[in-house]
């Protein structure tokens, strides 16, 4: 053998070790984006029954599934269901319809508009088909097809949600709106119903104070307002209250003033009673413009100048005679602690103990 001859066997066989090292390239799992992993149909019929033939999904395993038909236009009335049955020795077993738990939550299975409409179905079942129960309407035929989908990686099966490939409309569930189509609204519940979030014309979240019909006695134990479009929202707002050693009361304002002209040795009524309220007097200025000292005594009752069931609500206030220091008194309570009437539906009087000519002024609220 010559040396040119070994030398070419000696390539070839280095070539053949190379190739064999090397092997072939890789596969590339690419996945082919809109094709279905799970298909049955289209078909088209014109009387009911089942699919023929009956998909196997024993080893497909698609869990997401969209069921759709449309009429010619001559349909009158047509149901159109998918359903699933168990493995019976590599046979389906009895056919069931699709449960109801599994389907989507803004569909609805089976299908019954008679122009178009489409279903979204969930979970792994082993054997599935297309049943047409009901089918009327001279002339009349319907195309449905069915499509399914493995689950994606991390994805539920059996989900009705985001990441389970459902096609269903998120928007589906509307709260009293007539809001359709994309993007996805989010929505949020009161613990009984789904409900709405709002927003303001700028997209921002709308926040609601609800406060509701202000009342005195709040509970110790609630000493803020709700802020929210629901009663148990957790975001408070404090409000104006004062405690009155059980319970909360609504801080008040004096906004009413009255007024008792040369009040002399006789009770005279200053504000009337008003049912199911109280006086709450802020402030009382009273001004002596007589010799004689005398004393002016606030009370309360019914009747004319509260002549039935009076009851004395402050002490006397001494007015001296205006000739000295004194003839002037001001007595502020502030709204922290009003002079209160102590029952309801009392008018407010003022008792003088002299014949004197003393000015009796008021700042009050009466509710």
């Amino acid at each position: 053998m010559t040396k040119m001859v070994k030398r070419l066997l000696a390539f070839m066989l280095l070539s053949a070790s190379c190739a064999f090292a090397q092997g072939p390239a890789p596969q590339q799992n690419i996945p082919q984006l809109g094709i279905p992993d799970c298909q049955i149909g289209p078909f088209t019929v014109t009387t009911t029954g089942r699919s023929s033939p009956v998909y196997d999904n024993r080893f497909t395993g698609c869990t997401n599934w969209t069921l759709y038909e449309f009429g010619n236009g001559s349909v009158a009335t047509v149901s159109i269901e998918l359903d699933q049955a168990p493995d019976s020795n590599a046979s389906p077993g009895t056919w069931v319809v699709w449960p109801s738990s599994d389907v989507g939550s803004a569909s609805v299975h089976p299908l019954t508009t008679i122009t178009a409409d489409q279903s979204s179905l969930f979970e792994f079942y082993p054997w599935i088909s297309v049943n047409v129960t009901v089918l009327t309407g001279a002339g009349a035929n319907v195309t449905y097809m069915a499509f399914g989908y493995r689950p994606k990686q991390g994805a539920d099966a059996s989900a009705n949600g985001i990441g389970s490939g459902s096609s269903s409309n998120c928007n589906g569930a509307a709260s009293g709106s007539a809001t359709s189509g994309n993007p996805c609204l989010v929505a949020g519940s009161n613990g009984v119903t789904v409900e709405t979030i709002r927003t303001n014309s700028n997209g921002g979240v709308a926040v609601q104070a609800n406060l509701g019909a202000g009342s005195d006695g709040v509970s110790n134990a609630n000493t803020s307002f709700a802020i929210s479009d629901n009663t148990s929202a957790a975001i408070p707002l404090t409000g104006p209250l004062l405690f009155n050693g059980v319970s909360w009361d609504r801080a008040i304002t004096c906004n009413k003033s009255a007024f008792i002209s040369a009040l002399a040795a006789t009770t005279t009524q200053i504000v009337a009673g008003v049912a199911a309220q109280k006086i709450r007097v802020c402030h009382i200025y009273i001004s002596n413009n007589s010799a004689t000292a005398m004393t002016v005594t606030p009370v309360e009752g019914t009747g004319t100048n509260c002549g039935t069931g009076q009851t004395q609500l402050w002490g006397k206030i001494l007015l001296n005679p205006n000739t000295l220091a004194g003839d002037d008194v001001d007595v502020p309570f502030t709204s922290s602690g009003p002079l209160t009437t102590n029952v309801a539906a009392d008018a407010l009087c003022m008792t003088g103990s002299a014949a004197g000519a003393s000015d009796v002024s008021i700042v009050y609220e009466q509710h």
